[in-house]
């Protein structure tokens, strides 16, 4: 059996806006997180950018592998702070809390090779 490897990622945010009452949540005038962030902190004036879903499935002669994930990007309102990163080489990235310094993730970067 030949490999077969299936991917995709899904822009939620319009399909969220759309049909999944949920337009407040990415409207910087009227998201309200205020039941999950600290009072006067700067969390507090958080609005959603977007939520991404990815998944893959493979298949081999060794059976059957699948993986998903969602990824949701907060904002603070009224403010979008874009940096450029280049990625033209293999890197290793770090995931950390900023409170506790602790790294939650470790990963590599093969692309492009």
């Amino acid at each position: 059996m030949p490999r077969v490897k299936i991917a995709s990622k899904i822009d939620l945010k319009h399909h969220l806006k759309e049909s999944g009452g949920m337009q407040d949540a990415f409207d910087d005038a009227k998201a309200d997180f205020s039941g999950i962030t600290e009072k006067d902190s700067a969390d507090e004036d958080l609005v959603i950018e977007n939520i991404v879903q990815s998944a893959i499935v493979v298949i081999d002669e060794d059976g059957v592998e699948a993986a998903a994930a969602s990824l949701l990007l907060p904002r603070a309102k009224g403010f979008i702070h874009r940096i450029e990163f280049k990625c033209d080489r293999p890197f290793f990235f770090f995931v950390h809390d900023q409170q506790s310094h602790t790294i939650l993730h470790v990963g590599k970067y093969n692309e492009p090779s």
